[in-house]
């Protein structure tokens, strides 16, 4: 074999080895602040993997699933006194994911999600005190 192709070989292995081990650490999380699974993950490498469907998916999930949790918490606080439900297209919610963690890449996602969900709230509420 010639050099160049031993050369190109151990190019494409390494970078399958590397990019595909590292590709796997996106959704790998430890525990942090109470939080674990890809709530804890850095938002930097959600930024990393913005480009791969797959995490697209996993993390808008994620998100979709967190909001629910605190509506229906907020819900049931309240009362169910007009609080404001935080509803948000998969689109929508995956721009403004990346634009929180764009903001602190070192931020876990959870960080970044509540921030989210609290800039939307405030959103709702300027938007019901306009409205009455």
């Amino acid at each position: 074999m010639p050099t160049n192709k031993k050369f190109s070989l151990r190019v494409a292995i390494f970078s399958l080895l590397f990019f595909g081990g590292l590709g796997s650490g996106v959704l790998a999380a430890k525990d942090v602040s109470g939080f674990s699974g890809i709530g804890s993950v850095p938002c930097s490498n959600i930024l990393m993997f913005q480009n791969n469907p797959v995490t697209q998916k996993d993390v808008t999930g994620w998100v979709q699933t967190l909001i629910a949790e605190i509506n229906k918490s907020a819900v049931k606080k309240s009362g169910g006194s007009g609080i404001p439900q935080v509803a948000l297209t998969p689109d929508i919610l995956w721009f403004g994911t990346l634009l929180y963690c764009g903001l602190d890449p070192a931020q876990p996602l959870v960080k970044a999600s509540l921030k989210l969900i609290d800039a939307e709230w405030d959103k709702l509420k300027r938007n019901a005190r306009r409205d009455s």
